[in-house]
């Protein structure tokens, strides 16, 4: 599991103004089913079940980063690695290695796909899906969008894959005929 790493501590910093809590507070409303409030004296989210009437649970600075990291793999979105900028080096050598691993890294990232991008994922996604259009795709969540984007992928691969089968045949069993159910949520 992967937590959501910073170089001070986010959530003091969030909750270190009124108007940075309540935002705070906002989008943790948005993403879990439980009433959240905040509280001055605890210094923490109260999570309440049944309308205020009995806490399920706390959210503090020890336990932010992991519903943080929840509540980003919910939406598909990942904590991008440390990069290093605020590393202290102890040499020159240790400065001469770092800025080659930075080139060669800066060398290796590949330039993002714009197919892959929302605007063209909700319009193609609305023109191919047999039930979702212009209209009613708006009512998905971005997860639900990214899901269902990966899960049409896979059924056209599979009626490609099968369509060729009953014309060429399977002489080396390669067809997997469970490909339209696989896991979408591990690729």
């Amino acid at each position: 599991m992967m937590y959501v790493s910073c170089l001070f501590n986010s959530y003091d910093a969030l909750t270190a103004q009124n108007s940075t809590c309540r935002l705070l507070c906002d989008a943790l409303n948005f993403f879990i089913v439980e009433t959240v409030t905040y509280s001055e004296n605890l210094k923490k989210y109260v999570l309440y079940k049944d309308n205020l009437s009995s806490v399920c649970g706390y959210i503090a600075s020890d336990n932010y980063p992991l519903v943080a990291d929840v509540i980003l793999q919910r939406i598909c979105l990942s904590e991008e690695a440390v990069t290093g900028n605020n590393v202290k080096l102890k040499n020159s050598t240790a400065a001469r290695l770092l800025s080659k691993i930075r080139k060669g890294a800066s060398k290796s990232v590949k330039k993002a796909d714009r197919r892959l991008e929302m605007p063209n994922i909700i319009s193609a996604l609305a023109a191919h899906h047999n039930s979702l259009n212009i209209i009613n795709i708006w009512d998905l969540t971005v997860y639900q969008l990214n899901d269902q984007f990966k899960r049409q992928r896979y059924i056209d691969y599979y009626h490609i894959l099968s369509r060729s089968v009953s014309i060429w045949g399977d002489k080396d069993s390669k067809f997997d005929d469970s490909l339209w159910f696989s896991n979408v949520s591990d690729n």
